[in-house]
């Protein structure tokens, strides 16, 4: 997703430890990525954050290191809006069939 941002957060302490936008994730390798488990969230505006895998109240951490796949990672975010407003009929006056 353009412009989404990924952060990379450890397991232990919840902490961001790098954060950056998809484009240039893909592209850079991290050093601070050493052969561990991390989590993995992503949150762009117009749509909620979410965690890598997120279902219900869970979600998967990634392991890190040679021989792990860490690439094509995706994340589904959901669209968040509100609508707020009148229906009106052809008159101007609020429309009957308005629940």
């Amino acid at each position: 997703m353009h412009r989404a941002t990924v952060a990379v957060l450890s397991t232990a302490e919840s902490r961001a430890l790098q954060s950056s936008s998809a484009a240039t994730t893909a592209d850079s390798r991290s050093k601070a990525c050493l052969r561990q488990k991390y989590q993995l969230t992503a949150s762009k505006r117009g749509y909620g954050t979410a965690f890598y895998d997120q279902h219900e109240n869970y979600n998967s951490a990634i392991v890190t290191g040679e021989g792990q796949e860490t690439e094509n990672l995706i994340f589904r975010l959901t669209p968040q809006a509100i609508l707020r407003g009148v229906i009106t009929a052809d008159g101007g006056d609020p429309s009957r069939a308005q629940k």
